[in-house]
């Protein structure tokens, strides 16, 4: 095997999570069928979502792509014309709509709770809606049996805060209190009548975990040429028994893969060769160039160094997924979701806010992650490599089985 040499910076946290043996297993377990396509359009969606999130500043950036598609399929599902259309789009949904939300359901549900695994990744699903608005059963029916939301009943127009608190409270319950205050005051009003609300909590351990004895302060080059101190957790393969860890060289740095216990779910990073060289990675990033570069990854023997991290970050996707070519949903005029009720209900519906919030912590042990996003729809009416994360880097979780991207990140400033 190739040594290769890594010098990473990243962030985590001290998990304890122990399986229990009698867990069960995948059974989703390539992306083939129309879970393939599903997962296809999801890296899609994820990598322009990236680039609009990241673009113009040099702030660190976090989001779960797989929260934000669960979110807005709810939402898709009751919405019809040009604003179906414009979702679809977006979302890059490339099977007829039922079949897409048959699909994604599907890896939904086999990617969801802990069912004895080695790591625990919890997605849920909720629809909170004004209590005496006539929603049309089909909308209601797949949002339940699809996306495995149940709703739940509030009157908005007589305790619009109080909806705001139960939304977030059942976001806190959910992301293990990870995620606090998803819509923030304001976001919710008399005039609402729906919130899609998708939540997931990430919690699992490395497969070769980093001793904490070896990790020491050193220097991370910002984008500017400016240095912080950040704590250096080091992993030398070389002294373990067996590890799956792989890395590969590729034409603007390199990329590295940390596998998590049960090799289900791993990290994979992307470090520029050059300490300015994060703009040029993302500006070659797509679905396509991504997957060329985890075919550059092999099993080697490795010294990784990352520093330890934690980002929480919080966005409100309205003029992110209108410049991507949804404008419709969000304009009460435009606007089409009489998917979503009964013929005799008299109402103009359109999203007034797409909230979401993530947070990561990485460190010696394993990674926690969590993200929440919520739609809140209202009524008008061979040679050794020596690569250094010491410079802004490009990271994602992702599902090995099956390719669905589940968190995507960069580090401009790991302190």
């Amino acid at each position: 095997m190739r040594t290769l040499s890594l010098l990473l910076v990243l962030s985590a946290c001290s998990t304890g999570y122990k399986p229990d043996p009698n867990r069960v297993a995948r059974t989703v377990t390539s992306a083939d069928g129309d879970i393939g396509v599903v997962v296809a359009g999801q890296q899609q969606t994820a990598w322009e979502l990236y680039a609009a999130l990241s673009e113009g500043h040099d702030n660190n950036v976090f989001f779960s792509p797989f929260s934000v598609t669960s979110a807005l399929g709810m939402t898709l599902a009751g919405a019809e014309g040009q604003t179906a259309t414009e979702m679809s789009d977006v979302l890059h949904v490339d099977l007829a709509e039922a079949a897409w939300h048959t699909a994604l359901g599907e890896l939904t549900q086999d990617l969801s709770g802990d069912k004895a695994r080695a790591y625990r990744l919890d997605i849920a699903n909720r629809l909170f809606g004004q209590s005496d608005f006539a929603w049309a059963q089909p909308f209601l029916d797949v949002c339940s049996e699809d996306y495995g939301a149940p709703f739940e009943p509030w009157d908005f127009r007589a305790d619009p805060e109080g909806g705001r608190e139960r939304v977030n409270t059942w976001v806190e319950e959910m992301t293990q209190d990870r995620i606090t205050d998803l819509l923030p005051p304001g976001s919710v009003t008399s005039d609402t009548r729906l919130v899609l609300a998708n939540a997931i909590y990430f919690l699992a351990d490395w497969a070769s975990a980093f001793d904490r004895n070896d990790t020491t302060d050193a220097a991370f080059h910002k984008l500017d040429g400016s240095t912080v101190q950040a704590p250096m957790m080091t992993l030398n393969t070389e002294d373990l028994d067996e590890h799956q860890v792989q890395a590969g060289l590729i034409e603007l740095g390199y990329v590295v893969k940390l596998p998590y216990q049960d090799h289900e779910v791993s990290m994979v990073l992307v470090v520029p060769r050059e300490l300015d060289g994060l703009p040029d990675v993302e500006a070659a990033l797509s679905a396509e160039t991504f997957r060329s570069w985890l075919a550059a990854l092999e099993t080697t023997d490795a010294t990784v160094r990352l520093p330890r991290f934690e980002i929480e970050h919080e966005v409100d996707l309205v003029p992110v997924l209108a410049a991507l070519g949804m404008p419709s949903a969000f304009d009460s005029l435009t606007a089409d979701f009489t998917g979503m009720i009964s013929p005799e209900q008299d109402a103009d519906l359109y999203i007034d806010g797409v909230y979401h919030k993530a947070f990561i912590k990485v460190d010696e042990v394993g990674t926690e992650a969590a993200a929440a996003t919520g739609v809140v729809v209202n009524d008008e009416s061979a040679s050794m490599f020596y690569v250094a994360a010491d410079r802004p880097f490009l990271f994602v979780i992702r599902d090995e089985l099956t390719g669905a991207l589940l968190f995507v990140g960069r580090v401009m400033d790991p302190s």
